[in-house]
Formats: structure tokens, C-alpha cells, sequence
């Protein structure tokens, strides 16, 4: 029995096989893409809460383009913070217990540093 060319039965699976490799290749390119590269825009610290606070207290900082990964939070004399919640707005952090009075900056994990805010730390005593 003669077939048509697109009715025989290696013809029709070869086909088939194609347009299944090119659909796979389609989404492994897909899954392996880049994700396109954001601007890494400075964070802006507008305000420290409390301030001042003693070692060991929590302080929240607001503020602008934090980011939603962490990042770090750097005290006086370069130490850094333990992060307790961390938001493209707002970071709640521990003062350090080796902190002291002076700037607190923050940084984004694409490299960009925020502006420094004046900080001071109380005594354990006040």
C-alpha cells in the first residue's frame, strides 16, 4: 500500500520527535536565562528609631531602596549589626555590643552604600 509522504508512519514520528526537542530546548533557554539586570539604585537612610539606644537594644531604620535580599548594617567603629528583619523600607537590627557613637550605614548585597546616619549609643547604665 502506497502512502503519501505525510501519512507514512516514520515520517509522522520523525516530525513528532523535532517538535519536541525544539520544545524542550525552548524552555531549557527559558530556565536558563538571566533574570535582566536592575539598576543597583543607593539606599537612603531617612530615620534611626530609637536613637540613642544602648547595646544589645533593637533600633528600627526607614528609609528607601534597601532591597527585599539583606543586606549589612555598619556601626561605629565598621561593626556590623545583627539583622533581625530586613524590607525594601524598613530594617529592624541589634546595636552591637562594641558599638559606638558615630555613622551607620547599611549596604545592599549588589554592592551599592547607603548615606550615613549620626547614631549615638548609650551606656549600659542610662
Amino acid at each position: 500500500m502506497k502512502y503519501p509522504l505525510f501519512q507514512k508512519p516514520l515520517f509522522f514520528l520523525s516530525v513528532l520527535l523535532l517538535m519536541s526537542l525544539i520544545f524542550v530546548l525552548s524552555i531549557t533557554h527559558d530556565i536558563n536565562a538571566e533574570e535582566p539586570q536592575q539598576p543597583c539604585l543607593d539606599p537612603k537612610i531617612n530615620t534611626i528609631v530609637p536613637n540613642p539606644a544602648k547595646p544589645g537594644d533593637q533600633i528600627r531604620i526607614r528609609g528607601v531602596r534597601f532591597g527585599r535580599k539583606p543586606g549589612e548594617v555598619t556601626f561605629s567603629p565598621g561593626v556590623t549589626g545583627e539583622i533581625k528583619r530586613w524590607g525594601n523600607t524598613v530594617i529592624y537590627v541589634i546595636v552591637p555590643e562594641s558599638a559606638t557613637s558615630g555613622p551607620v550605614s547599611l549596604s545592599i548585597p549588589c554592592g551599592s552604600v547607603s548615606n550615613e546616619k549620626n547614631f549615638t549609643v548609650k551606656e549600659q547604665s542610662e
